[in-house]
């Protein structure tokens, strides 16, 4: 009776040992999308350069104005979504206000946006922003802003890197190996290491040319 109850026993533990092979079988590998996470690093440096490459030294540009966050309904959010800058000559920028009741809290975020600005209202909602002669104040002031804007594409490259570590650390079991989720985690890290390079690289350039 004995042998016949280990016998037992050791089939059952056999079936079991299948059961779990059959399971991890079933869990669909996991596979991380590089080339999604890459495009959107790729696009938090492109808009950085796009953005310094709009500082014109010494002449009116609406990038000058894209680090300036306005104070509404409780919130901060981008002078772009919530006017339209343009160029009115060389040394003049146009801020019209979608809103008329915001032009009062554009102004001010422009004042205190630590650029040297000093709006004058021109019309019921339009703003005319002039620009300072390049002075080593103003230069100071443009160094400031483009490394600013650098923080900030920094932050939105290592935002996609904690979401990326999420997504793999949240992978079903047995969707892949612990090789594997080391070797997704360098190139995670690779990849940030990359792209937050890259927007080093383009601040040097233009507080170089500054």
């Amino acid at each position: 009776k004995g042998s016949a109850k280990k016998a037992a026993e050791e089939n059952e533990d056999e079936d079991e040992d299948e059961d779990d092979e059959d399971e991890d079988e079933g869990v669909k590998r996991f596979e991380l999308d590089t080339g999604k996470m890459e495009a959107w690093m790729r696009g938090a440096v492109d808009r950085y350069k796009k953005e310094v490459g709009a500082v014109r030294l010494g002449r009116a540009s609406p990038g000058l104005l894209e680090p300036v966050m306005v104070t509404h309904k409780g919130s901060r959010v981008p002078l772009s979504k919530i006017a339209q800058v343009s160029v009115k000559d060389a040394q003049t920028l146009l801020v019209i206000v979608n809103e008329d009741e915001l032009v009062s809290a554009v102004d001010t975020a422009i004042r205190s946006a630590d650029l040297n600005l000093n709006p004058q209202k021109d019309d019921r909602n339009v703003l005319r922003v002039p620009i300072p002669k390049l002075s080593p104040e103003y230069k100071e002031t443009l160094i400031k802003s483009v490394a600013q804007s650098a923080e900030k594409s920094r932050t939105v490259i290592r935002k996609i890197r904690a979401d990326m570590r999420t997504h793999i650390k949240k992978a079903p079991k047995g969707s892949m190996s612990v090789d594997e989720e080391r070797r997704y985690e360098k190139t995670v890290q690779t990849a940030t290491d990359k792209y937050v390079g890259e927007v080093d690289a383009a601040l040097a350039t233009k507080t170089k040319e500054i």
